[in-house]
């Protein structure tokens, strides 16, 4: 980053790091926006993908096809709330057998009917649901990242991509312990909740609040 940023102030490449270092505290990131970090995650359900993809600006990301991959033997994700609810939990076991079942048979069908591997299965990943298994590659810009940990680390995210964007902060700081304070829920980088007061968990106040606090602040400053 500091070695691109440099050319930014020219300044000698000898000094890249502290380039790249003021340029992080300040939230200069231009220079930053052609190097990525990059995952591989695996063992995750789909519908983590489906929420992923709504991060555009500064990330790319490359999913297993459902159209060259057999997606009868994976496993399917089931939520905490549902692993509580042993009768409940029955009832997606009988569903996710069916769809299986029927996911098999439609590509033996397609499949006696001339179509290929590949056809078969384009037709029969509409039966797959949203939990199915998967894995991909996604990549970061830094600025992207922020982001991304300002969103996701949210008590508001849902439980399963909370629980990946915090294995993947941890990742990235044993490598960059500098974006430590930066990859936090947006509410630790703004002092205050950007959610409404029913989503808001409390750990910061909104920022109707906050203003009070300021401009208290300056009238206890004035009287002293």
């Amino acid at each position: 980053w500091g070695t691109s940023a440099c050319v930014c102030y020219d300044t000698p490449q000898k000094f890249a790091e502290k380039v790249g270092q003021s340029c992080l505290q300040t939230k200069h990131f231009s220079g930053s926006r052609g190097d990525y970090i990059k995952f591989k995650i695996e063992g995750v359900p789909r519908a983590l993908v489906d929420q992923l993809i709504r991060h555009e600006v500064g990330v790319y990301k490359n999913v297993k096809s459902q159209r060259y991959t057999d997606s009868s033997c994976l496993g399917v994700y089931y939520p905490k709330d549902i692993l509580v609810e042993e009768e409940l939990g029955r009832e997606w076991d009988r569903v996710v057998e069916e769809i299986v079942k029927v996911y098999d048979k439609t590509v033996v069908t397609l499949k006696e009917k001339g179509y290929t591997n590949e056809q078969a299965r384009e037709v029969a990943r509409g039966l797959i649901p949203m939990n199915i298994e998967t894995s991909f590659v996604i990549g970061f810009t830094i600025e992207a990242l922020i982001n991304f940990m300002n969103k996701r680390l949210c008590t508001c995210s849902q439980e399963h991509i909370r629980y990946l964007a915090v294995l993947m902060k941890n990742a990235v700081i044993e490598i960059l312990p500098q974006l430590t304070d930066k990859l936090v829920p947006a509410c630790i980088s703004l002092m205050y909740c950007p959610e409404s007061a029913k989503r808001s968990c409390g750990i910061r106040p909104q920022k109707e609040e906050l203003e009070e606090l300021v401009k208290l602040g300056k009238e206890v400053k004035k009287v002293k």
